[in-house]
């Protein structure tokens, strides 16, 4: 999965992220019956450096 392109908003303690993004195969053909028709939406939020380091230790 290629990110072509991301487009985000801010808001308090929360980022909303926006991807348009290609599926590529591993020999570098694109196909548009492979591709996502809605791009994908992440939703990030901030939080504390133990909650954090927490996370990472879970692997």
């Amino acid at each position: 999965m290629n990110i072509e392109h991301i487009d985000g908003t801010w808001k308090g303690d929360e980022l909303r992220m926006l991807a348009r993004t290609a599926i590529i195969d591993s020999d570098g053909a694109w196909h548009s019956d492979q591709q996502r028709p809605d791009p994908p939406e992440f939703v990030m939020h901030r939080s504390s450096e133990a909650a954090f380091e927490a996370g990472c230790a879970k692997g």
